[in-house]
């Protein structure tokens, strides 16, 4: 699924002087256009049309100071009728209009390239893509995070055998706390864990971070055992109930479609 998401950001990147149908996009990600709107600008924090905007401008910017074509030729090439057209989307953006930047050599902004990757949580992975917002979560590559304080970990250790689960709380002298919010009760964490596995999601308030809250969903195997699982995380600041489902709804939605890819044919 990873693979097929970067490929329909290589397919933006490719068509930033045409038209880019979402329903291409969606057809290389093996998904609808409505999932991979919502998918994206869940991940993102930013809708489909205004990242291809932003990056069209941003490329934009850099062949108006290079100064290779017109200013008119460089509004007719990436969708813009006339210069007026383009001077008033290039100053929305940049602060400065197109001439102008010529002129001067001015700094503009820039909106970079997205691209889906794998980062590592303990001995699980997820999807991650950099949000663009000024307020924003990124995730360290290699940092590890104890599992009772992520809805990835407690995903996981939901989906463990009682047994196990119960010689893995016993060899833990304790459940280290990261923010006030983390879990450091074993009967309370085995309580949460139990509510998880009827759910069938994992959801992290401030547990971890306390400025980020973050829902979890399984990836299964062809055998119907979890192997990992895919989250989402967002800053307290855009979080509410009605968020929450919605990316627990974006989150099973991916997690269904990892596991169908290793052979799953489950609901869930």
């Amino acid at each position: 699924m990873l693979e097929r998401l970067n490929q329909a950001m290589e397919h933006i990147e490719s068509r930033l002087d045409q038209p880019v149908d979402v329903a291409d996009l969606a057809r290389i990600a093996v998904t609808s256009e409505y999932h991979f709107r919502r998918l994206f600008s869940a991940l993102s924090g930013l809708p489909l049309s205004e990242y291809i905007r932003r990056r069209r401008l941003t490329v934009a910017g850099a062949e108006v100071l290079a100064g290779e074509r017109t200013l008119l030729d460089v509004a007719m090439r990436y969708g813009y009728r006339s210069g007026e057209a383009i001077a008033r989307a290039f100053r929305a953006m940049h602060g400065v209009g197109p001439g102008e930047a010529r002129r001067t050599g001015a700094a503009l902004r820039s909106q970079p390239r997205m691209s889906f990757r794998l980062v590592v949580e303990g001995s699980s992975s997820m999807a991650k893509v950099d949000s663009t917002h000024a307020v924003r979560m990124v995730s360290v590559t290699g940092r590890r995070l104890p599992a009772h304080c992520t809805a990835v970990g407690k995903m996981l250790l939901a989906s463990l055998p009682d047994e196990e689960l119960e010689a893995r709380l016993e060899e833990c002298e304790e459940l280290v706390a990261l923010t006030p919010n983390s879990i450091t009760d074993p009967d309370t964490l085995r309580e949460e864990l139990a509510d998880i596995t009827t759910a069938g999601i994992a959801v992290e308030h401030r547990e971890a971070n306390p400025d980020v809250s973050c829902v979890a969903a399984p990836v299964k195997d062809g055998s119907g055992a979890v192997v990992a699982a895919l989250s989402v995380s967002v800053p307290m600041v855009r979080w509410s109930q009605d968020r929450e489902r919605e990316l627990a709804e974006l989150a099973e939605k991916g997690a269904g479609d990892l596991s169908a890819g290793l052979g799953h044919r489950g609901s869930r």
